[in-house]
């Protein structure tokens, strides 16, 4: 257990990229299922050489089959339809170069193309923000829903989990043309796929913040009938002290006293 432990220690450290590494790897995301990371040194060995490729995202079929062995054997859940690489060259002007093959579609998938070096940053005039996405919801399905009821995508990112695989149920749209995000907005509450989509714009996090705040103050003060009709009907767990408690009635202390006593107690009902 100890020489596992400590493989997987050196393992982890062997994936963690200094920041020269990442200003020369590439991210590869929705890519098909028939690539592997020759096909995939291949196909990005037109923009420079590379130096390594390494293929994320995979699904095995079953709990009892690892990651590496659905790697090695191509089996992958039924329900994954695209996988992620990381392509790392062995200069930077590689990656600024392999950045226009960003929405290639490729074997019916639209792929995604990134820089490791920063955070996802949409141009909000281009960009919506998708929420209660179905959880299965696949990229290229997403885009052929805009494109035929809004306009040209140039790419479309549904946020997953890491170890799953599966949709967060939030997304993003990035279209060609700013003229198509007012229309996309204006589908907000459209129904797809049995769900009503929240369509948004992007907007930065200390917005968001400051939004949730005016939300929260615009919340109409209780008046002074409406807090006693609340109190009214409030409660507590607390047990009731001894001083609280109802006085019994004289028959009742009665019934008690004879039944401590051992002697036959008549029904109360009589």
């Amino acid at each position: 257990l100890e020489k596992t432990f400590v493989f997987r220690e050196n393992r982890k450290k062997e994936q963690r990229m200094t920041l020269d590494e990442k200003k020369r790897t590439l991210f590869v995301g929705n890519a098909p299922l028939s690539m592997d990371e020759r096909s995939c040194r291949k196909l990005f060995s037109q923009y420079g050489p590379i130096e390594s490729v390494r293929m994320r995202g995979v699904m095995p079929p079953k709990q009892t089959i690892t990651k590496r062995i659905a790697h090695i054997s191509h089996s992958y859940h039924e329900k994954q339809n695209s996988l992620n690489f990381y392509v790392k060259f062995k200069d930077e002007e590689s990656v600024k170069k392999a950045l226009s093959y960003n929405g290639t579609i490729l074997d019916r998938h639209r792929i995604r193309v990134d820089t490791c070096t920063t955070k996802a940053d949409y141009d909000r005039k281009l960009t919506a923000f998708v929420g209660n996405l179905p959880l299965d919801v696949k990229d290229d399905e997403l885009a052929e829903f805009f494109e035929e009821n809004v306009g040209g995508v140039s790419f479309v990112r549904c946020v997953r989990d890491s170890s799953s695989g599966m949709g967060k149920g939030i997304g993003f749209v990035v279209f060609k043309s700013p003229s198509s995000l007012p229309l996309a907005l204006s589908l907000t509450g459209v129904e797809y796929q049995k769900r009503e989509l929240r369509i948004t714009k992007v907007m930065r996090k200390a917005k968001v913040a400051k939004v949730q705040q005016a939300r929260k103050k615009s919340r109409p003060k209780l008046n002074k009938n409406q807090e006693e009709k609340i109190n009214k009907y409030k409660f507590s767990t607390k047990k009731t002290q001894q001083s609280e408690r109802p006085m019994l009635k004289k028959k009742a202390r009665k019934a008690i006293q004879k039944k401590k006593s051992g002697k036959p107690v008549k029904s109360l009902m009589q």
